[in-house]
């Protein structure tokens, strides 16, 4: 535009704003956003205020013959016929108007005209409200959504949900129930209203799952429920071994060792230590620990790690028994002075044979042998 064209504008909100009838309304509250619930009612707060230098006038021609009309945001000379509207004291400058078996195509921009069997009329259009009409009611906020506590602690939860209708206000249920249970009704800045339930409880299950619904209630008697699911969050406790095979195991044969715990959110990292008198060494990381017995390795335990804490298991001991055909063998060599070795070859003499090993290892070796007979003569 240019500067000429700017003034005329300017010049035209000014007289405007002089000689327009809205300068006897200070202002209308409403919300800028509802929500319902298709087949369900909605209260719409609503107030208006006047200056105090037309209040005598106003106030003459505000009386029972006034009527609240919903005008469309886009057409204000098309009215919006909602379902059974019942409206506040228009006297007491209460607007509230609550409607009921709400349909999608009530669902648009909407502006609050007062219509009065006197000149007073007036459509406040400086104040859109957004009506959306949904399926399906809103899921329930629950404070905090996760709660991280540690076992035997008192915990709070707090779920809440908006009221689109005052008339039929959502029920909120926990579950489980895990204690006392408080319900209020709070009022919003803008005059809507929120549904609060609190639950205090005493920690016991880290892995629990808290549930609350909300359940609205429709016109045609239907019910409709939303969720929402939380857990009590604990770092891991009651860490605990499993041995396979259980009982005592041969040296040197396979076993397998896991490592469980209670813990939410769940264990992030696992690691294993042999236990040797003060001395922890580590000797690996996953839940499943696959080794060969041995009797070097025979006290052993895990440790569970998650985002909130860790937690050690108690000290497993193992039962490695050596193999009973190594121990005699054992036995064998530690008495002859010999090693029992792969290959092997032979020594004859006069009807006598000594076998050894290749690499037999002597100190020292005394072969006697007894003289043959001789034939009597």
């Amino acid at each position: 535009l240019q500067p000429i064209q700017w003034l005329m504008l300017l010049m035209f909100v000014l007289m405007y704003l002089l000689l327009c009838p809205c300068k006897l309304f200070v202002i209308v509250s409403l919300p800028q956003q509802l929500e319902a619930v298709r087949g369900s009612c909605l209260t719409i707060p609503c107030s208006f205020t006047v200056r105090n230098n037309v209040q005598h006038n106003f106030n003459e021609d505000l009386h029972s013959g006034c009527r609240a009309e919903w005008r469309d945001a886009n057409n204000v000379q098309t009215t919006v016929e909602f379902t059974r509207p019942t409206t506040g004291d228009l006297t007491q400058k209460n607007c509230t108007t609550t409607v009921y078996d709400i349909t999608e195509q009530q669902g648009r921009g909407v502006r609050f005209r007062l219509d009065c069997d006197n000149p007073l009329k007036w459509t406040f259009t400086l104040k859109t409200l957004n009506i959306t009409v949904n399926e399906v009611p809103p899921t329930p906020k629950l404070t905090p959504s996760t709660v991280s506590v540690s076992e035997g602690q008192s915990v709070s939860v707090q779920c809440s949900v908006p009221v689109p209708c005052l008339s039929l206000p959502p029920f909120l249920a926990w579950s489980p129930v895990l204690g006392h249970i408080q319900e209020t009704l709070q009022k919003q800045p803008d005059k809507t209203y929120v549904k609060v339930s609190t639950l205090n409880f005493t920690a016991s299950d880290p892995k629990i799952r808290i549930s609350c619904s909300a359940v609205h209630s429709r016109e045609d008697g239907k019910n409709i429920t939303s969720y929402f699911l939380s857990s009590v969050t604990d770092q891991p406790r009651n860490t605990r071994v499993t041995v396979s095979p259980s009982g005592p195991v041969t040296e040197h044969s396979n076993m397998s060792l896991s490592c469980s715990s209670d813990a939410n959110p769940a264990v992030q990292h696992y690691h294993w230590y042999k236990a040797d008198g003060g001395t922890h060494t580590l000797i690996g990381n996953s839940s499943v620990l696959n080794m060969k017995a041995s009797r070097d390795t025979t006290a052993i335990f895990c440790e569970a790690q998650n985002e909130l804490g860790a937690d050690n298991s108690t000290v497993t001991d193992l039962d490695v028994q050596i193999n009973r055909g190594e121990q005699e063998a054992k036995d064998d060599a530690e008495s002859t002075g010999s090693s029992y070795l792969e290959e092997q070859r032979s020594i004859v003499g006069e009807n006598r044979q000594i076998i050894i090993g290749k690499e037999a290892e002597c100190e020292y070796a005394q072969v006697k042998f007894k003289p043959k007979p001789k034939p009597n003569q």
